[in-house]
C-alpha cells in the first residue's frame, strides 16, 4: 500500500500467514482479504482472480491476463524395453503380415500346381564341382526329395524373401514370378519402414505417461498438491459430492511451500494442480539451474480463461487511476512482454512437454535389456533348429533301408 510517512513511496505489506486469505465463519477474512477488508492496504502487489465472495471485499482493475490450472508431474525417464523390437509395427500391422506371408505361400503352391512350371530347386547339378562333393546318398536323396515338395519350396521362398534370406529354390514360369516379384516388393518395403521406425524409436523414445489428465490421476494413488487459500482450492472444497473435484479431496495436498513443492515435485513425490502462469514461472527457474524440463503437463485445462488483475478495497480512488495506468502499458504490450520474460524457458519447456527426462543432449545409451526381447527370438529359433535336427536324426536312424 502507498506509505503515508513518505509521499510517493510504496511500502510492501505482507500478511502474516502468507496466503490470499478466505473468509472465516464469524465473517472475518485472513490472509491478503483481510489486510483489504481492515483498509491496512490501498492494492495488491500480486494478480488475483476473483470470485462472488471476494467481490465483496475488493474489486479489480481491468483484467491484465487469463489463467487456467494445469496438472503436473514430473516425467518419468525412457527405460529399457524388452518387447521394443516389436513396436515399430501395430499389433493389427504384424497380423495382416502374417496374414500376407500366408496368401503369398498358398498363392506360389497354387501357382506351381495349376502352371506344372516346377523345376529342381539347384540348377548347377550337372557342375562337376557339386558332382563330386563329398555327400553321402542318402543327402542327396533327401535334398532332391525336399526340392521335389511343392509345398516346402513355396513356404521356403516366402519366407525366406520376407527375412531378407537366399533361397536355393528359384521360381520358374511367368505366373511364379509375378507373385514372387510382388511378394519381394512387398518384404521391401515392410522391411525399409520396420528398420525406420525402430531406428526412430530409439533415438526418439516415447515416453510413457502415469496418466494425461485429472480423471487419469485419481485412478492412481498419486498425490495432487493444490496451494492452499486459492480460488483452486476453494472449487474442490465447496465441489458437488461424486464430482471431479469433490473426489480429489481425498487426493489433495495442501500447503503454499514453494521450496518445498520444487523439491518434492521433482523427485515425484506428487503431482501439482496450480495456476498455469505460476508453474511456468517456477519451470522458469528450474530450466536455468538445471537446463532440462523435468515435468510434464496434463493435456486438460481448468478453470480456464479465468482473468487475473489487481484488486483495491471497494470504492477506492486508486482503481480509476489504476485503470488508466495498466491500460496503457497493456495496449502498449509492455505487460506482455514482462510476461513472457518471466516464463521464457518454462514456454521452452511447454514445447518439449512429450520428450523424456533424458531426452536432449543426455540420451539414455543403450541396455543389455533394450536387446532381449530380440536375443529370446534368436535364442528360440536356435532351440527350435536343434530340436528338428535331433527329430531328422531320429528318423534317418530308425528308417528302413532298402
Amino acid at each position: 500500500g502507498d506509505s503515508n510517512d513518505v509521499p510517493g513511496s510504496v511500502q510492501y505489506v505482507v500478511p502474516e500467514d502468507g496466503l490470499y486469505g478466505v473468509r472465516l465463519d464469524n465473517g472475518s477474512w485472513s490472509g491478503l482479504m483481510g489486510l483489504f477488508n481492515r483498509r491496512e492496504v490501498d492494492i495488491s502487489g500480486v494478480f488475483i482472480s476473483m470470485d462472488s465472495l471476494r467481490h465483496t471485499v475488493v474489486e479489480p482493475t481491468v483484467p491484465l491476463y487469463t489463467d487456467s490450472q494445469i496438472l503436473l508431474y514430473v516425467k518419468p525417464s525412457s527405460q529399457a524395453d524388452i518387447s521394443g523390437f516389436i513396436k515399430p509395427f501395430t499389433s493389427l500391422s504384424w497380423v495382416a503380415i502374417l496374414v500376407s506371408l500366408v496368401v503369398v505361400f498358398v498363392a506360389m503352391l497354387l501357382t506351381q500346381v495349376l502352371e506344372g512350371h516346377y523345376r529342381a530347386p539347384n540348377t548347377h547339378t550337372n557342375n562337376k564341382f557339386f558332382r563330386f562333393s563329398r555327400k553321402s546318398r542318402d543327402e542327396m536323396a533327401d535334398e532332391r526329395k525336399s526340392s521335389e515338395d511343392l509345398v516346402w519350396t513355396s513356404w521356403l521362398w516366402s519366407l525366406a524373401t520376407f527375412l531378407a534370406q537366399s533361397s536355393p529354390w528359384l521360381p520358374r514360369g511367368p505366373g511364379l514370378r509375378t507373385v514372387a516379384g510382388m511378394w519381394l516388393l512387398i518384404s521391401l518395403v515392410v522391411s525399409t519402414v520396420y528398420k525406420s521406425n525402430l531406428k526412430a524409436m530409439m533415438i526418439l523414445p516415447k515416453m510413457r505417461l502415469p496418466f494425461t489428465n485429472l480423471e487419469e490421476l485419481l485412478e492412481t494413488d498419486i498425490l495432487c498438491h493444490i496451494a492452499g487459500s486459492t480460488l483452486m482450492h476453494h472449487t474442490i472444497m465447496e465441489a458437488k459430492p461424486g464430482s471431479l473435484f469433490f473426489r480429489l479431496q481425498k487426493q489433495m495436498l495442501v500447503h503454499n511451500d514453494i521450496p518445498k513443492l520444487v523439491a518434492d515435485g521433482l523427485a515425484g513425490k506428487y503431482a501439482a494442480l496450480n495456476s498455469k502462469y505460476g508453474m511456468m514461472s517456477v519451470l522458469h527457474d528450474v530450466f536455468r539451474q538445471t537446463r532440462s524440463c523435468k515435468v510434464f503437463i496434463g493435456t486438460d485445462r481448468y478453470l480456464a480463461d479465468m482473468p487475473f488483475s489487481f484488486v483495491v478495497p471497494r470504492g477506492s480512488p486508486i482503481k480509476a487511476k489504476a485503470d488508466t495506468i495498466l491500460s496503457r502499458l497493456k495496449e502498449s504490450g509492455i505487460i506482455t512482454y514482462l510476461l513472457n520474460e518471466k516464463i521464457r524457458y518454462g514456454i521452452e519447456c511447454l514445447k518439449r512437454n512429450t520428450e523424456p527426462a533424458n531426452s536432449g543432449s543426455s540420451l539414455r545409451p543403450l541396455e543389455l535389456r533394450d536387446f532381449y526381447g530380440v536375443f529370446a527370438v534368436y535364442g528360440g529359433g536356435i532351440v527350435l533348429a536343434i530340436l528338428v535336427f535331433c527329430m531328422e536324426m531320429r528318423i534317418a536312424i530308425y528308417r528302413p533301408r532298402y
